[in-house]
């Protein structure tokens, strides 16, 4: 009778050792518990450890209780049954598999969760993931998720995906949302006051209102077809990038923080950087720009704003910009640049780069072709001229007096007089503006001496 106890307590120990292990089906997933370094015992992010720590090459319940991190990312695993097992785990990390479907509403604990680069087409929690601040499903085929599931998220990323619609109203914990390469027609991202990073590029978004979102940071909108942006109020921004829109005009005016804004390939016709005076990369080429005027951009470091039908840049800003390049603008005329050499010669070299022959380039902004066009009550002629040029008043308006500049921004002729005919056969051959002050105001013409 004695043997027959121990026979049934050795069979009944025997059972409860099998009941423990974990059954795991796909061998792929098996071996990468048992045999790569998947564990961080830690949290500091250094996986160094498998899982299997009684070396006996199966996971028994205890084994997978003792873990709270796991990375199983890049290990071909197309099943994770029995990831239910590990319910102590407040980080999981499974990119880069053949993964189609999970389960895992036991995994109440979690915290970050990484199912990127698999073949998903749904996120379907029984649970609320009420600690999941993050989520990333990069790289999936997932048409719709229930972000209700995710209360607390900070950071989500649902880039290259298939979905037409993305609910974030009530996150209020959100701090970076990254949703480009999906389908998406919209995107509501109103009072989420604590929103830092935005990507929605390569979407199908229309209208895109980010105002007083005051802790915003950083805004990839490309590649969309916005033509309706709501920016107001945004006083961190300082990376923009709206490239490959229907933008037609743009007004970041007193965006002090901004640093960096691109916004080619648009249909932008005016642009208002009024006092970004941190502004130090401006992108703006392949646009219908006919002004621009960066005065009070103080910082500035890197434009181009090249293949747009400008006429007047005003570089005036007390900073010499390290590259600049405005080629491509066949009506541009005049440039008003800092009152320093060097600036002056570099934008001249630029100019001749370009091809242009018929561009004026000094400090005097009063020249801007802006204002010379608001003026009609004189005309200059001959034009081109070889040694007289006169000057014709509409309504005998009274000439107070006359300068003349040459293409480098210099005076070479300044006088206080009424005339309207000036002998000129001293001046060079070459492209000059005339500046004509009257009681009303001040026109400018521009004349060829031959």
């Amino acid at each position: 009778m004695r043997k027959i106890h121990t026979l049934i307590i050795v069979g009944l120990l025997s059972l409860s050792m099998n009941a423990q292990i974990i059954n795991i089906p796909d061998i792929n997933f098996k071996n990468a518990l048992i045999y790569t370094y998947c564990v961080d015992n830690n949290n500091d992010s250094s996986y160094e450890n498998d899982v299997d720590i009684n070396n006996d090459g199966e996971i028994q319940m205890s084994e997978a209780l003792m873990v709270t991190s796991l990375s199983v990312d890049n290990e071909n695993i197309s099943n994770l049954t029995g990831i239910e097992a590990f319910v102590n785990l407040t980080k999981l990390d499974c990119s880069y598999n053949n993964l189609s479907t999970v389960n895992l509403s036991d995994l109440a604990q979690l915290t970050h969760l990484n199912l990127s680069n698999n073949q998903l087409t749904a996120i379907n929690p029984t649970n609320i993931f009420v600690n999941i601040t993050n989520l990333n499903i990069n790289n999936n085929l997932i048409s719709s998720i229930n972000l209700t599931l995710f209360p607390n998220l900070i950071v989500l990323n649902c880039s290259h995906n298939l979905l037409t619609d993305i609910d974030l109203q009530n996150m209020q914990s959100l701090y970076s949302v990254v949703c480009n390469n999906n389908s998406l027609s919209s995107l509501n991202v109103n009072n989420l006051n604590n929103l830092s990073y935005i990507d929605c590029s390569y979407n199908s978004i229309i209208n895109l209102s980010v105002s007083n979102l005051t802790n915003l940071i950083n805004l990839v909108s490309n590649n969309n077809s916005i033509s309706n942006l709501n920016i107001i109020n945004c006083p961190e921004l300082r990376y923009f990038h709206i490239n490959n829109n229907s933008l037609s005009s743009l007004d970041l005016s007193n965006s002090l923080n901004l640093i960096t804004l691109y916004c080619f390939d648009n249909i932008l016709s005016n642009i208002n950087l009024y006092n970004c005076s941190n502004l130090t990369n401006l992108y703006c080429e392949n646009n219908y720009l006919t002004t621009l005027d960066l005065s009070t951009c103080s910082s500035l470091e890197q434009l181009n704003c090249h293949h747009n039908e400008l006429t007047y840049i005003n570089l005036k800003n007390n900073k010499r910009e390290s590259g600049c390049n405005f080629c491509n603008n066949q009506n541009l005329n005049f440039i008003c640049v800092d009152d320093t050499p060097t600036e002056i010669q570099q934008i001249n070299f630029q100019a001749t780069l370009c091809g242009y022959n018929n561009i004026v380039i000094n400090s005097n902004c009063l020249l801007s072709y802006e204002e010379s066009a608001t003026f009609t009550d004189f005309k200059v002629y001959p034009n081109p001229a070889d040694s007289v040029l006169y000057i014709e008043t509409k309504n005998n308006q009274k000439i107070n007096s006359v300068i003349f500049y040459n293409s480098l921004g210099q005076i070479v002729f300044n006088e206080k007089t009424g005339n309207r005919v000036f002998p000129i056969s001293y001046l060079k051959s070459g492209y000059y503006i005339i500046q004509i002050e009257y009681d009303f105001g001040m026109q400018i013409e521009k004349f060829i001496k031959n």
